[in-house]
């Protein structure tokens, strides 16, 4: 009997141009440590290698890894909280080179797990993994290593075959209050999304300012590509747990959704977030809580320090629970970054890291979670 598989997490790129945001998707350069401070010695990856949202380009002769935060496989977290025990790596690429994945251990360590040669167009490669082997900590990476000419990689995802727990599709709340250009630009990027509609049953935007989203001049073109999945709510300044009560209210009310997801208004939203935080919970054990991670672009190479200078990468933060596993989620003050986060009104509510899969930790229990609660 032939195996459906069903995708988990696709691996993209950003599409907005901007080289400062390129280290979340790739890990392509090498840093050296002087001191305290961390330094990079290569710039290898170039946002013109970016060819469009799931396109990369590696250059003749260069290597390339997608160990980024958005591209890496955070494996001990699929264990610990889901029914997932075994995922495949599909990538498909042109041109001639080679294919090597990789874990880490709860210390850090990265092991290559495969090496597959590819060679021709449209090339696929398939690469199956076990989820079963991650109780303290670990994730899966691919890097790519092009051959005598430009290889180009058109297409990868990590897979499942397992079933999942439950179905369901998701509703998404937005608050906001004076601010309808961030707003407007994050319909657009639910709009601009394919895969975002698979999953998504609602958008309420909740308006509790006098500057109204329905007033701007992209709104009218917006509504049309949404149509009914999206709605706006003008009420009186209830604050922010006000207009994200409403939305639960809303969806609550409506009855076609699973879940619900909150989003700030003054963010710039990666679709594929919210895509992978409903599949997340579809294959659950008992349901969670999913947060996400909010990134701070004011600092020059800001993305690159998150996972650099913390020597962290962030991922899904779940409900604790009592056994043994990497997710007992302890209080902790917050680091700089995330009080500069709220200061700059980015409305950080959890922030949660890892350890970077390729990068050993600079103290404290290796693979073990941390949660900072801001506000």
């Amino acid at each position: 009997m032939t195996s459906t598989w069903t995708e988990l997490q696709r691996v993209v790129f950003p599409q907005d141009g901007d080289p400062d945001v390129l280290p979340l998707f790739v890990d392509a350069d090498v840093w050296a440590r002087f001191g305290t401070r961390e330094v990079r010695v290569s710039d290898r990856a170039h946002i013109d290698d970016v060819l469009g949202r799931d396109r990369f380009r590696v250059a003749s002769g260069e290597r390339m890894s997608f160990a980024g935060y958005f591209n890496a496989f955070p494996a001990s977290y699929w264990q610990h909280w889901t029914v997932v025990d075994r995922v495949r790596l599909r990538a498909t690429t042109s041109g001639s080179g080679t294919l090597l994945v990789y874990r880490s251990t709860a210390q850090g360590v990265p092991q290559r797990v495969a090496s597959e040669a590819f060679s021709g167009e449209a090339a696929v490669t398939l690469v199956e993994l076990p989820v079963t082997t991650f109780g303290d900590g670990g994730w899966y990476w691919f890097d790519i290593v092009a051959g005598r000419g430009d290889v180009v990689l058109s297409d990868a995802a990590w897979e499942t075959d397992v079933t999942p727990v439950r179905d369901g599709r998701a509703s998404i709340g937005i608050t906001t209050m004076n601010k309808p250009d961030y707003c407007v630009r994050t319909l657009d990027a639910l709009a601009s999304d394919e895969t975002v509609g698979d999953v998504l049953d609602r958008v309420y935007v909740v308006d509790q300012g006098t500057q109204l989203v329905r007033e701007r001049e992209e709104y009218p073109e917006l509504a049309e590509r949404l149509g009914d999945r999206l709605e706006v709510i003008e009420q009186a300044n209830l604050g922010g747990s006000g207009g994200f009560a409403r939305s639960m209210l809303e969806t609550l009310e409506a009855g076609a959704s699973d879940y619900v997801i909150l989003l700030d208004d003054d963010v710039t939203i990666e679709p594929e977030s919210i895509v992978r935080a409903v599949r997340f919970a579809r294959y659950a054990t008992q349901p969670v809580l999913v947060g996400g991670h909010m990134f701070r672009p004011a600092r020059p190479a800001g993305h690159a320090r998150v996972r650099r200078d913390h020597g962290h990468v962030p991922v899904h933060v779940a409900r604790p629970a009592a056994r043994r596993g990497p997710a007992r989620l302890p209080l902790q003050q917050p680091p700089a970054d995330a009080v500069d986060a709220r200061a700059h009104g980015r409305g950080l509510q959890r922030l949660v890291v890892l350890p970077h899969p390729r990068r050993r930790p600079s103290s404290g229990r290796a693979g073990t979670a941390r949660v900072h609660q801001v506000g």
